[in-house]
C-alpha cells in the first residue's frame, strides 16, 4: 500500500499515528484522558470506569486514572475493561473481545456510571445492538 501511494500524485496524510513514509497528524492522548476526566467530573460522575486497549492506552489510563484520583475517585476494578488491540475497529466484524467487553458492562451496570472508551468506533458499537 505504501509503495503504491508513493508511485501515485495522491497527498496522503497519517492521522493519529507517526508514519516514517508520509506526513502525520497526531493527537495528545495525554491532554485527551485529563480533559475526559474532567468532563465526566464535571457532569457529576462519580462511578467512573475505563476501557482501553491492552499494550497500547497505557498512559492514557493512568493520566484518566490519576485526575480522577486528585479528585477523591477512582476506576473501579469492574468498570476497567481491557481489549485487545484492534477489537473495535470494525463494526462490520464482531469480535469476541467486543461481545465480551459488552457483556461485562451490561452484568456490571451501575446507576451513575460513564466509561471513557479508546475509540469512537468501539464507543458506537457498545451503544448499538447490532454490533
Amino acid at each position: 500500500m505504501v509503495d503504491l501511494l508513493q508511485r501515485s500524485s495522491a497527498r496522503t496524510v497519517v492521522i493519529t499515528q507517526r508514519s516514517k513514509f508520509f506526513d502525520s497528524v497526531l493527537v495528545d492522548n495525554r491532554l485527551g484522558a485529563l480533559l475526559a476526566a474532567q468532563h465526566l467530573i464535571e457532569l457529576g460522575y462519580n462511578n467512573i470506569g475505563f476501557i482501553g486497549q491492552t499494550n497500547v492506552d497505557d498512559e492514557k489510563y493512568s493520566v484518566f486514572n490519576h485526575c480522577l484520583e486528585q479528585n477523591g475517585l477512582k476506576v473501579d476494578s469492574k468498570n476497567l475493561l481491557w481489549v485487545n488491540k484492534g477489537a473495535g475497529e470494525s463494526l462490520i466484524k464482531q469480535t469476541e473481545d467486543v461481545q465480551k467487553t459488552v457483556k461485562a458492562i451490561v452484568e456490571n451496570f451501575q446507576s451513575n456510571l460513564a466509561f471513557w472508551v479508546y475509540n469512537d468506533v468501539f464507543a458506537v458499537c457498545l451503544n448499538s445492538t447490532t454490533c
